[in-house]
């Protein structure tokens, strides 16, 4: 919600269980700021309720809603039934609107308290593997990727780091930042831990040395792809989030 409020993030998509999803559902709606809408006078009633929760603040509090509407959405994803939900959020999705679980799209993802289950770790990489993005040779950025816990599974945490790899992943024990930002972090005996995307090797063994015609073809195809790019600008890339709880 912080990355929304303060718009970091043109889009940040919050996912969870299906058991919590109300809690979860209610807690992003008390914190959106809702435009109203003028359209018919049968709508005024929701409209005026709408501004006067805005006015209550939070939950009843002093705090007033700060997220915009558009940037924050919340979705169904089990770990276990990935498919399944990340299908069911396409389905759920109009044309106008972009998926909210496209895999391989985000540009951030952050997970909070995501391991205590020696069942759920496998899952919980394969998610993060689907979601996640490799750096790719248009210089598009691998997906960023941050995990904040307690070890309350010994054998959960121990599973987290020996079967990254298997998906591609490399996890990295990087506490020692919290210090100087969260100290409080480190007091609760809170892990940072970031996870790097592989990159696969193009090639194995020995460089096989370039023929002269190799060259010149390589020299006429850079030469091809800087017209293009002058022709044709890419628009700027949105940043989208991913928060797994």
């Amino acid at each position: 919600l912080i990355l929304a409020a303060t718009k970091l993030s043109s889009r940040v998509v919050m996912t969870e269980a299906a058991e919590v999803m109300d809690i979860l559902t209610e807690n992003v709606d008390q914190n959106k700021v809702e435009t109203p809408t003028t359209n018919s006078e049968s709508d005024s009633d929701d409209d005026d309720d709408k501004l006067s929760n805005n006015i209550n603040g939070i939950h009843g509090t002093s705090s007033k809603p700060v997220c915009p509407e558009e940037s924050v959405s919340v979705r169904r994803l089990r770990w276990d039934c990935l498919q399944e939900d990340v299908l069911a959020a396409a389905a759920n999705n109009s044309s106008a609107q972009e998926n909210d679980l496209k895999p391989n799209s985000f540009d951030t993802i952050v997970g909070t308290d995501v391991v205590f289950s020696p069942s759920l770790v496998c899952p919980l990489l394969e998610t993060i593997k689907l979601m996640a993005r490799k750096k790719d040779v248009e210089s598009t950025k691998a997906t960023r990727i941050y995990l904040c816990l307690q070890v309350r599974c010994a054998d959960s945490h121990s599973l987290l780091f020996s079967e990254a790899h298997k998906y591609g992943l490399e996890v990295v024990d990087v506490t020692g930042e919290l210090t100087s930002c969260c100290p409080w972090a480190v007091e609760l005996e809170c892990l940072l831990l970031k996870i790097n995307v592989k990159e696969e090797p193009t090639t194995h063994g020995k460089k096989r040395k370039k023929s002269s015609k190799e060259k010149k073809s390589k020299k006429t195809s850079s030469k091809e792809k800087k017209s293009k790019k002058k022709d044709k600008k890419s628009p700027k890339r949105r940043k989208r989030e991913l928060m797994l709880t």
